[in-house]
């Protein structure tokens, strides 16, 4: 445990990035969460031929209701009327979901792995630094 808490405050010197590092590993998982679970119920409500529902219908049902969180009149304006359309709605989002998600994958990969070789370099730079202020008898003694 020792050694862990000897990089993680090499690691942290650099925090700002690490807490991007960290925002963007959560939302990167929290926008594949968010993208699978909702994908399937809401295609569910809306091509089931029976009971089928367009998202103008679904939000104001859900408006109809006391939930703390409502859905705005504005958005439920812009939402498409028919229910294909409202399928190619919900299939663009996940779709830009998926997107904005594979950049903040790629950029939390990117900033982790710049920590890491920094760390790594400078535990390198201090080691060698301390190799040469050893005595050279002691160098010696100890081998390579």
């Amino acid at each position: 445990m020792k050694n862990f808490k000897y990089f993680a405050k090499q690691m942290l010197e650099w925090r700002w990035r690490f807490a991007l590092a960290l925002f963007l590993a959560a939302f990167s998982a929290i926008g594949l969460g968010i993208g699978l679970l909702s994908l399937g119920p809401a295609l569910s409500l809306i091509l089931d031929p029976e009971q089928g529902k367009s998202l103008i219908q679904l939000a104001n049902e859900y408006n109809a209701g006391e939930h703390i969180a409502q859905v705005p009149g504005w958005l439920v304006a812009m939402l498409p009327e028919g229910r294909f359309d409202g399928v190619i709605f919900i299939l663009i989002g996940v779709g830009g979901l998926t997107i904005v998600g594979g950049f903040a994958n790629f950029f939390h990969q990117f900033l982790s792995a710049w920590i890491a070789v920094h760390v790594v370099a400078r535990v390198r730079e201090a080691s060698f630094r301390h190799v040469l202020a050893m005595p050279l008898g002691k160098v010696q003694k100890l081998g390579s």
